[in-house]
């Protein structure tokens, strides 16, 4: 993505920002010092706004008179709104510039900048390729408590934090002589050896430390308590006790030699950029890689992002990371309170914590000094934002590397094909696990053909049996089906009436649990009825199985004696819920492990034997361009959470169609020959990765709406098309419905705009942004930016750039 991405700027907006940030009244001007402060806010404009910053002559009196800084926060007003902004850029004012227009600056929050320079430029990068609004982006960079001035005593209190320092006129006898007794001694120690001769009073007490110590030195004249507001603090200026990253516990699992390989290609990448592709087998051993890379490269006090694709799999990892760097690991994503969330962020950029285990975004906060970033299970749709500003923080990841010098890892056992191709074309360099560490090969894979098989919950004789066996053997079984709630659909044996949603085109799940029909799409919810609608009778019944419907069906099978843990969206509402349910599986005692997606991911569970994909044809006929690539990384991963232990690995896998290219390819276990087909299918069929590809997503009120703007709107990519003589080097489809064309009672369409060179692509797309309005056509104008969607807007659509999902 680094070698592709065109990084020209879009053309302001001056009338409008003027418009908005024009005053009721003038600015005075008197013995005053006045800046032109552009400032990003939290709404979806394409440039920063600009105002007024006037600072009175004199020494500064409070927080309130600190001068505006790139990457500061600062109070304005924007439509009789007071919003939370970030500082751009700060120019002096010349007598060109009609200041009378432009309303002031109301409050500085910061006095020093809460985005590190590289991450303020990062963001502004990243609004510009992904076509989006700077300042809506620019929130992610901060904890929600820093984000509104409603917040700001709150977050200040939580900031604030408790010191002991040694006094700068001491007793004239010598602080050593005043201490009595060998903890005291200790105490002035510690604090004659710290920077700033202070350290946190938390920190003191882990130590060892107490009230007594500190009572009598404080008596004594000797130290002294303080509180210091961490906010107000540079990181190179942390009064903190810097962590030591020497005290890391290296005792880890022996490498192999390929493991070995891994990580001295990745260290001998130290202090420059280079990208790394680790592909290696469920259970090969990549977090090890991660591992040992980290411990030879943070030595120096640097930092190290590891990204995630789902909160479930933190707990995991960060247990595995603190393990190894003990009081080193720092954890951040939208699962954790906001003040977690507040200390964390301010961990992180004040160096506390040189480990970071993140989310999405977390690509997003202020390292200074990073080290190495880690992408893991870099393949996993979950790295792509699907709204607002749809990024993809594995993409990013690459960028942010690159801008900062060091190394990234993107570590896998599914690779997706984007990485794959710039594994083959030298863009990336590939290291490859393709031995596992256990001392048993792969899990055995067996295909269970259901077509003319009676179910019993979803399960078949075969399957029930493999389960009923390793249950007797004390082991535990992984049963995956990829669809919640009780059924997916309600049916009338009479007259053949199916529950649908009235606000999307699709059907109602039946949740049985609380006797409801459920829309998944727009969450829609109604009792269950007891007649048809339709006709009144009562032979109402569920068509096909769900996890809830499977739980049933599992506990009936092996009794109550044992476990059925589900895993799944209905049943999990905090990673507190998660972590419960996944110790006890971690437990070791016998039990079946049931759920969705959730479970494919990243898990370790030592104790699993066998693994029994229920419903494997659920994915085969999407018409999505990645559908096939989807399906076939997540069976592979479902089949690689068994066999991880002492013991071998067995995978039933339930199919009516033995004979699917997709299917025999999963039995050969063969992902990287997979994955190489379809390359080739790809570049036959000249789509991404051998294009560059955006989606335009249109939504509308109603059906006309939608047909007349999205009209429109390839009207208009007609025009740029001739205009910039783009010619053959760019494909327009459709416009076309959504493979959901109603969802939340708004009509959806597609258009698809695919080019040979990224750089047509970005032609095309300003072009369009910049199109002017039309005279006849009053609206017209609405369509020069991705619009924001709402129900009282008749049409909106939005960019979605190196788009994940295709319909």
């Amino acid at each position: 993505m680094r070698n592709a991405i065109a990084s020209e700027k879009m053309r302001a907006d001056d009338t409008r920002s003027q418009e908005i940030s024009k005053p009721v009244q003038s600015v005075a001007t008197h013995s005053v010092q006045s800046l032109i402060v552009e400032v990003w806010v939290p709404l979806p404009f394409r440039t920063p706004l600009s105002y007024l910053y006037v600072a009175a002559d004199g020494p500064a009196d409070g927080l309130a008179d600190a001068r505006p800084q790139r990457g500061a926060r600062v109070v304005v007003s924007v439509n009789n709104r007071r919003l939370v902004g970030i500082v751009d850029s700060i120019a002096p004012v010349t007598a060109q510039l009609a200041c009378s227009k432009l309303r002031p600056v109301e409050m500085v929050l910061d006095a020093i900048p809460l985005l590190a320079e590289q991450t303020l430029d990062l963001m502004l990068w990243t609004a510009r390729y992904y076509c989006s609004a700077a300042g809506e982006l620019l929130q992610l960079a901060l904890p929600p408590a820093l984000r509104t001035s409603s917040r700001l005593q709150q977050s200040r209190e939580w900031l604030s934090v408790h010191y002991w320092q040694l006094r700068e006129s001491l007793p004239s006898c010598g602080a050593t002589n005043l201490a009595q007794g060998r903890k005291q001694r200790e105490l002035l120690g510690h604090l004659q050896a710290a920077p700033a001769r202070r350290s946190a009073q938390k920190n003191l007490r882990e130590l060892g430390f107490g009230k007594a110590q500190f009572a009598a030195l404080e008596s004594a004249g000797v130290i002294e308590a303080v509180t210091i507001d961490e906010l107000a603090l540079q990181p190179e200026a942390l009064s903190a006790d810097p962590p030591d990253a020497s005290d890391v516990n290296s005792a880890g699992h022996a490498l192999n030699a390929e493991q070995q390989t891994a990580v001295d290609e990745i260290v001998g990448s130290d202090g420059k950029f280079a990208a790394f592709l680790l592909d290696g087998l469920t259970g090969s051993g990549k977090t090890e890689v991660y591992l040992a890379a980290l411990d030879r490269l943070i030595a120096t006090g640097r930092q190290a992002l590891i990204l995630v694709p789902e909160i479930s799999l933190t707990p995991q990892l960060t247990a595995r990371f603190e393990q190894r760097f003990p009081g080193l690991v720092c954890v951040y994503h939208s699962g954790i309170t906001d003040k977690q969330r507040l200390l964390a962020w301010n961990d992180i950029r004040l160096k506390k914590k040189p480990i970071v285990v993140g989310t999405r975004s977390a690509i997003f906060l202020s390292f200074t000094q990073l080290a190495l970033v880690v992408v893991d299970e870099e393949h996993d749709s979950s790295f792509k934002q699907q709204d607002n500003c749809r990024f993809n923080a594995r993409d990013l990841a690459v960028v942010r590397a690159s801008n900062q010098g060091c190394p990234v890892v993107l570590g896998s056992a599914t690779p997706s094909l984007e990485s794959l191709q710039n594994a083959e074309s030298g863009r990336y360099r590939l290291l490859r696990l393709r031995h596992r560490t256990a001392a048993f090969a792969r899990p055995q894979i067996e295909l269970v053909n259901i077509r003319s098989r009676k179910l019993t919950g979803g399960l078949s004789d075969p399957a029930s049996r493999a389960i009923l066996q390793a249950l007797q053997a004390r082991h535990q079984v992984l049963v995956f089906l990829n669809r919640r709630g009780y059924a997916p659909a309600l049916f009338c044996q009479s007259c053949g009436w199916i529950a649908g949603c009235s606000r999307c085109d699709s059907r109602l799940t039946l949740h049985r649990h609380d006797a409801s029909l459920r829309c998944h799409h727009c969450d829609l919810r109604l009792r269950l009825p007891t007649v048809c609608p339709e006709c009144t009778s009562t032979s109402l019944v569920p068509l096909g199985s769900g996890t809830e419907h499977a739980e049933e069906a599992l506990q009936a099978l092996v009794g109550d004696d044992v476990p059925v843990v589900r895993v799944d969206r209905d049943t999990i509402g905090s990673t507190t819920a998660l972590h419960d349910k996944l110790e006890l599986v971690k437990a070791g005692e016998p039990c079946v492990l049931l759920g969705t997606q959730m479970l494919a991911k990243g898990h370790d569970f030592p104790d699993l034997t066998l693994a029994v994909i229920m419903d494997a044809d659920g994915a085969l006929f999407s018409g999505d361009l990645r559908a096939s690539e989807r399906a076939m990384q997540l069976l592979t991963q479902v089949c690689g959470r068994v066999g991880r232990g002492e013991h071998a690995g067995r995978v039933l896998v339930q199919t009516r169609l033995p004979s699917h290219p997709l299917i025999t390819q999963l039995l050969a276990q063969d992902y990287r020959q997979f994955a190489l087909n379809e390359l080739d299918l790809r570049r036959q069929l000249s789509m991404p990765p051998f294009s560059s590809m955006a989606v335009i997503r249109a939504e509308a009120a109603s059906e006309v709406h939608l047909q007349q703007g999205m009209a429109l709107l390839a009207s208009q990519l007609k025009t740029v098309i001739t205009q910039e003589n783009l010619g053959d080097g760019i494909t327009v489809h459709g416009p076309f419905p959504a493979v959901l064309a109603r969802k939340k009672n708004r009509h959806h369409g597609l258009l698809w705009l695919i080019a040979s060179k990224r750089a047509t692509l970005r032609s095309l797309i300003t072009g369009l942004m910049n199109q002017p309005a039309s005279p006849d056509r009053p609206r017209s104008r609405a369509l020069q930016l991705p619009g924001r969607t709402g129900r009282n807007q008749p049409f909106s659509w939005s960019l979605d750039i190196d788009p994940y999902e295709t319909l």
